[in-house]
């Protein structure tokens, strides 16, 4: 299954290039040039996705996020070896913003869970229940807040110092 998965995305790549009038011909698309797309591509969906942090209350597009994160770490670490140490950085500081995009997704899942079962325990007869259950709920809402503001201080730090930019130009350049 991953060999034609494979050998069809290279397929594409191929004839993608050969239409191109600036492009090699098709056989001669090196290893480190499909790399090289993955990663940017990559890289792309987690620059589109980080919309969603602007919109903190919307959980679906910030997993989203988390998830192109995690793509991207991974094909960074996967490829390291082609470009060195300066991807190993990129990966870095990717796992970093991924765990907590992580730690923010699980402070969701638990949010959801305790108001579900805050709104379903409305006996009055499980008063010390429903109080644990209040308690814990406020505390993941405290908790998301914090992971939250930590993510969104990590992604301004990522435009500020303009981490996508170099990584294309580390990709593009061949910087090794």
């Amino acid at each position: 299954m991953f060999d034609q998965t494979l050998q069809a995305s290279l397929a594409t790549q191929r004839t993608n290039r050969s239409t191109s009038k600036t492009a090699a011909p098709a056989g001669n698309i090196s290893y480190r040039e499909v790399a090289g797309s993955i990663m940017v591509k990559r890289l792309a969906q987690l620059e589109t996705l980080s919309r969603s942090l602007y919109q903190p209350q919307k959980v679906k597009p910030l997993h989203k996020m988390r998830i192109a994160a995690k793509h991207l770490r991974y094909a960074l670490e996967l490829f390291e070896p082609c470009w060195g140490t300066p991807i190993g950085v990129f990966a870095k500081k990717t796992a970093d913003l991924q765990s907590s995009l992580g730690k923010l997704h699980d402070c969701d899942v638990w949010i959801e869970d305790f108001g579900k079962a805050a709104m379903n325990d409305e006996s009055a007869s499980d008063f010390e229940s429903k109080s644990a259950t209040i308690w814990l709920l406020n505390h993941f809402v405290k908790l998301r807040s914090k992971h939250f503001g930590r993510t969104l201080n990590q992604w301004h730090e990522w435009q500020a110092k303009e981490f996508g930019k170099q990584l294309r130009e580390c990709l593009l350049l061949q910087c090794a």
